[in-house]
């Protein structure tokens, strides 16, 4: 929202913030005495109008809303959430947490915090001459790593139920030193670089003061440098914590299935009441196919690229139209793409590709016009931009070939958590890998049908999708 994105946030520098306090009460009294909807470009008229902050001021004009959309993080992230409403040990508000199938991972990330030695190490260099105070302590903190390092001993990592203590006293030593430089030096180049590792200080140490047995530390060797982290393994209870500080909560989302599994790791309690409705949809408009003779599987993948080939224009041959093909991984994707539009050139194609941007992504979902005369599939990476969150109604998409039962990849921090599921309750896997895999199917099938009058094809392409484990999973209309 801000209006001087090439300066420094602080009165000397932008016209939008010096007098801010003066101006923003005429502005705010204008505002809602003239306007129900108060909208981005709503806010930005009056800002500029009134010539303050457009951030802080839709902060304040918060506080007279019915109603607000936002991120998750206004909410649950406790660097970013909006403290005003929260003063209070129990609220007046209601929550509505929408997709609330991407809340599991978004939890983590907010109740986790890490840092990296290089920052550390590269920041000590810099301030050695500037502040010497500073340069100091960052020198203890760095040698804090290099004990931490020695806990991998001969392995790539160090995984830990405790606290990593020793490290909180220089690192909120550090805090002071560097809040009083940061004051008195805005106008310095350096200024950004250390407002920026101490942010990242502030969170790590923010998230210390949450820590349990839900947490645990790891260290790894990461690149030729030391990454340390606090990992939030289980959000369920910070997330209830935020949850029960309302009137009520109300989670939802057309993928939440199985249903024990959000309710558990979403911070529910056996008295909440869960409610699973029908689709609205007329089943006979969506044709499910599975094709369980291919194996996705990793070490499968590379026998699979001519066969799944064949299986998408195989897919999209009977009937023109738009197909968009999910696959797991960019790299199996541009590998079968790679296949099919050598066998099948007469057949127009688009690729999604890493980091596109906005203009390149509506260009992409412009080619999927309504009626079209030709045939166009579509390559596109399950749990990416184009597998949720997109509405391609009517005959803009006739079909979905979805590749794999979308497990996220072998990861330590995948295994940290199924280990510490498996300790749990038994279902390390399923919480780890199965379930968040399959919601990416769920809701990349999910694009194919929008409204009571569209019509298309879901084609599940897996020998494991015939598991009884998985099919447990679907939903009805999916079964």
């Amino acid at each position: 929202m801000c209006f001087e994105k090439d300066k420094t946030c602080n009165p000397d520098e932008c016209k939008f913030a010096k007098g801010h306090f003066d101006r923003v009460n005429d502005a705010i009294y204008e505002l809602i005495t003239k306007e129900d909807n108060v909208s981005r470009e709503t806010i930005e008229k009056y800002a500029k109008k009134h010539e303050v902050c457009p951030f802080e001021f839709s902060l304040d004009l918060s506080i007279w809303a019915d109603g607000i959309i936002c991120d998750y993080n206004y909410v649950f992230d406790p660097q970013a959430k909006l403290k005003r409403f929260f003063f209070e040990e129990k609220n007046k508000y209601i929550y509505l947490i929408d997709e609330a199938h991407n809340l599991v991972d978004r939890a983590r990330e907010m109740f986790s915090a890490e840092l990296f030695k290089r920052d550390i190490l590269d920041m000590k260099r810099l301030f050695k001459d500037i502040e010497p105070k500073i340069s100091k302590i960052l020198d203890r903190i760095n040698r804090e790593f290099l004990k931490l390092k020695k806990l991998c001993k001969d392995k790539d990592y160090h995984i830990q139920k405790e606290e990593v203590e020793d490290i909180y006293y220089p690192l909120k030593k550090f805090i002071k030193l560097a809040d009083n430089w940061l004051i008195e030096n805005g106008d310095k180049k350096e200024h950004a670089d250390l407002l920026d590792l101490y942010f990242k200080i502030v969170s790590f140490l923010r998230v210390s003061e949450d820590y349990s047995e839900k947490f645990v530390t790891y260290i790894e060797r990461k690149d030729k440098d030391i990454l340390v982290k606090l990992f939030c393994l289980d959000p369920s209870y910070l997330l209830s914590n935020t949850l029960n500080s309302g009137l009520s909560a109300i989670l939802f989302s057309a993928t939440l299935s199985p249903m024990e599994y959000f309710k558990d790791i979403l911070g529910g309690s056996k008295d909440d009441n869960m409610m699973k409705l029908e689709s609205p949809f007329d089943r006979e408009n969506l044709k499910v196919v599975i094709e369980d003779k291919i194996s996705t599987k990793y070490r499968n993948r590379k026998y699979s690229y001519e066969k799944l080939a064949d299986k998408i224009y195989q897919a999209s041959k009977y009937k023109k139209g738009n197909y968009m093909a999910f696959f797991p991984s960019y790299k199996y994707m541009q590998d079968v793409y790679e296949v099919f539009i050598e066998r099948y050139s007469n057949i127009a194609t688009i690729i999604q590709f890493g980091g596109m941007k906005e203009e390149e992504r509506e260009e992409f979902l412009n080619k999927f016009i309504d009626k079209p005369k030709e045939t166009l599939v579509s390559f596109a990476v399950m749990g990416g931009i184009f597998s949720e969150g997109i509405d391609l109604k009517g005959e803009r998409l006739t079909g979905a070939i979805v590749v794999g039962v979308g497990l996220p990849k072998i990861c330590l921090e995948r295994n940290i958590i199924r280990d510490y599921f498996n300790e749990k309750n038994g279902l390390g896997y399923e919480y780890a890998y199965m379930y968040p895999g399959m919601n990416k199917v769920l809701q990349a099938a999910g694009r194919v049908i929008r409204t009571e009058n569209d019509k298309g094809i879901v084609c599940l392409i897996d020998e494991r999708f015939s598991y009884k484990s998985y099919k447990d999973i679907f939903p009805p209309h999916l079964r």
